[in-house]
């Protein structure tokens, strides 16, 4: 059994759980190139458009102004519920680390790892560490090394890993439960919650996370 009363560091994820990222690039992809989502039932948005690159990030080197990729990650909102659940977290006596993998994702990251800051800034988001993956860096090693008790991440994919691989309390953000491998769902056995309310109920009855 895993129980999150050991240590009281919380951390999450930023694109998907933070930052609501994916939206401006629905906006970018449908308005500026005008390309159609190919596929839903993916865990990857280099997926859901059929982007030939190996990320969105070195996708938008290649084919965006700054201007463009500036709007995208600056304009971005924060996530409903967020900073009012890092506000009750902290009231609980959590840490709260954010992580994010900006510079594994892309051949020229120091752009994004710096719009990325300066979105939190401007947003006056609250938390206790950053922390950029360093290349061929994963969240598992990050999550060892800073002995974090409970992740929140919208990839499916990273919570199965880091479930089978580490002490921590992963959970899906957003709801998503299954993993699409050649066209098969796979259930997921992680917690999920669609919301950060919902998030904050889990908090507020932690017998609900023990595993």
């Amino acid at each position: 059994m895993k129980n999150i009363n050991n240590n009281k560091v919380v951390s999450f994820d930023i694109d998907g759980v933070v930052r609501d990222l994916y939206i401006e690039f629905d906006r970018y992809f449908g308005e500026i190139e005008n390309l159609k989502v190919l596929n839903n039932k993916v865990n990857g948005v280099v997926e859901k458009y059929g982007i030939q690159t190996k990320s969105l990030q070195d996708y938008l080197l290649l084919n965006a102004s700054y201007e463009e990729m500036r709007n995208i990650y600056i304009n971005a909102k924060v996530i409903n519920g967020f900073k009012e659940l890092c506000n009750e977290l902290k009231d609980m006596g959590y840490d709260i680390y954010l992580i994010s993998s900006q510079r594994y994702n892309s051949f020229n990251s120091d752009l994004f790892i710096k719009l990325t800051t300066e979105f939190l800034v401007l947003n006056n988001i609250r938390f206790d560490k950053l922390i950029y993956t360093a290349p061929y860096e994963s969240k598992i090693d990050i999550i060892e090394k800073n002995n974090i008790m409970i992740h929140v991440d919208d990839e499916i994919k990273v919570c199965e890993k880091i479930m089978e691989k580490t002490d921590c309390i992963p959970i899906i953000f957003n709801g998503w439960t299954k993993i699409y491998d050649d066209g098969d769902e796979i259930e997921s056995d992680c917690a999920s919650v669609n919301s950060h309310a919902e998030l904050l109920e889990l908090f507020e009855n932690a017998s609900l996370l023990d595993r």
